[in-house]
């Protein structure tokens, strides 16, 4: 369990507040359930009481929702208003993949770096898992687990990297992510020296972290990155040409 005993002079305020902290560092994540109040009194060591107005504090920010039969979960839409707004601009206008994946190249270079320098054992062994569970999903040749692998390897590094503020804006831009990495993946399995590409581009990351070498890390993120820009970029030149190429075949 993550929670831990509260002692504190204001008992419920403490007890918001550690559970606050396990939504920012993403030990908490979306949609997840809380246990329910007694447990969760007990896991705390502090009276129902106490947790019952800790939780309110919690669903009041919108940190938290009840679901009916379900109990307190943590609100899944934590980033809607930021992430709304670019999965409408990825759905319609051109160049914001790669826009993107270049916001994603600066971020995560600098949490893979973060990470080599920060990462607990846990988090190196939830970043090499990760990147096992890819590499299975390559093998089997399944796109759709390894994009959930994938997504889940980069946002291991994320949460390695300590910095709440850039864990949560990574979580909100979560199914942003998760959309542009299927469609990478669908570019890399329509082409087998693409579908190579990736397993030394992310064990090279996994290997630099789990060595401790910050600069390592860094500059095999921003490698890989660079080649999924690449590859949007191609593939956009790509559906350009097949576009004007359909127009003249319509003329004749």
């Amino acid at each position: 369990t993550p929670f831990t005993a509260v002692n504190a002079p204001n008992v419920s305020a403490a007890a918001a507040a550690q559970i606050r902290e396990l939504i920012a560092r993403d030990v908490l994540r979306p949609d997840d359930p809380l246990p329910g109040e007694r447990d969760l009194a007990e896991q705390m060591e502090i009276s129902r009481t106490s947790i019952r107005g800790a939780l309110q504090m919690l669903v009041t920010e919108g940190l938290l929702i009840s679901k009916r039969g379900a109990g307190l979960r943590v609100a899944a839409e934590l980033g809607k208003t930021v992430k709304d707004p670019v999965l409408k601009l990825l759905e319609t206008v051109s160049d914001t993949t790669v826009h993107y994946l270049a916001y994603r190249r600066t971020i995560e270079s600098e949490c893979a770096r973060l990470a080599a320098l920060n990462a607990s054992p846990a988090e190196r062994t939830e970043i090499h898992e990760a990147q096992s569970a890819f590499l299975e999903a390559l093998e089997a040749g399944d796109p759709e687990r390894a994009a959930a692998a994938d997504v889940d390897f980069h946002m291991a590094i994320i949460a390695a990297a300590g910095n709440v503020v850039m864990i949560q804006l990574a979580r909100s831009l979560y199914d942003l992510m998760e959309r542009q990495i299927e469609t990478s993946h669908q570019v890399v399995f329509d082409g087998a020296e693409a579908w190579r590409a990736l397993v030394p581009q992310h064990a090279a990351i996994d290997d630099a972290i789990s060595a401790r070498d910050a600069e390592g890390a860094q500059s095999a993120m921003h490698a890989h990155l660079s080649y999924l820009i690449e590859l949007s970029e191609q593939r956009q030149q790509d559906r350009t040409r097949d576009s004007f190429a359909r127009m003249r075949a319509a003329r004749r």
